[in-house]
């Protein structure tokens, strides 16, 4: 069950509300040929070859501009970042909109992720798949259609940037190397790792990886914005779960092609990782 379904189940929000919300979302957010045509990442004549090859061969614009060696990583970390600033969560929209407020909206994601965990997969087939949240809307389904290109370039992106970037930050405050005058530029640093990771995994689909990195870059973008005390220890074990959880599913997506529980613990540091974030989405 998705968020917004449960909102509009418990008729917190009325089917006209999230239908709004839903549209705004959808046309909010340019498409890749409109971002690479605004930034300019691409010659116009290289911008025109892919979108005849699209329409010719029926595919999407990445899948085309692979095929004709004219995506390169420089360019792909522009979009991703341009779509990360401009898509917006339903949360985000329904706020703004002023259809609920943020008190319910924090009382309702705990209530939620409360009645999601409970939830078991249960598999269709002979795999013994494990029990998981459901709290990122998303069961552990393989990655169907996905472009094999674009899964290296998020395998590359979280094993060259985000992992490390976030390693070296829990070692840091592990070693007690952070002062506290430096703690929101640490936290900057690894929040938009999170973004970044958050739209590469929207391009290969992987919603279960999308949407952990989305919550722990809002979580870290609220602590930032709100002035939140830093609980160096808590902040750690985020930090830690939250590594071990993408970690989980990068080996997995890297060896399956799909998200799946290779280690039958994400149920667990999932609800854990919850524990923590929920109250400040």
């Amino acid at each position: 069950m998705l968020f917004s379904q449960y909102l509009l189940d418990k008729q917190l929000l009325s089917p006209e509300q999230v239908l709004a919300i839903m549209l705004e979302q959808i046309t909010s957010v340019p498409s890749v040929p409109e971002i690479v045509d605004e930034q300019g990442l691409l010659p116009k004549k290289d911008l025109l070859q892919i979108l005849f090859r699209q329409q010719i061969h029926n595919k999407d614009f990445l899948t085309s501009s692979y095929e004709l060696g004219l995506m390169k990583q420089d360019i792909l970390e522009k979009i991703m970042a341009k779509v990360a600033v401009k898509q917006k969560t339903f949360t985000e929209i329904a706020l703004e909109k002023g259809y609920i407020t943020s008190e319910i909206l924090s009382k309702e994601a705990v209530n939620y992720s409360e009645l999601l965990t409970n939830k078991k997969i249960n598999s269709q087939n002979s795999e013994n798949n494990p029990v998981i949240s459901e709290n990122i809307n998303n069961s552990l389904k393989p990655l169907h259609g996905v472009n094999k290109s674009m899964l290296a370039e998020y395998l590359n992106c979280f094993e060259q940037s985000v992992q490390p970037s976030l390693k070296t930050l829990v070692e840091k405050y592990r070693n007690n190397e952070v002062a506290d005058d430096k703690n929101y530029a640490e936290i900057k640093k690894v929040q938009a790792e999170f973004v970044t990771a958050k739209a590469a995994a929207n391009f290969i689909n992987a919603k279960i990886s999308e949407n952990i990195s989305s919550d722990c870059g809002k979580f870290l973008e609220n602590v930032m914005s709100k002035k939140i005390k830093i609980d160096k220890e808590n902040l750690l074990n985020f930090l830690n779960i939250a590594l071990e959880i993408l970690t989980n599913l990068y080996i997995s997506l890297k060896k399956e092609g799909k998200e799946q529980d290779s280690e039958n613990s994400l149920q667990d540091k999932i609800k854990l990782l919850y524990s923590i974030i929920g109250q400040n989405l």
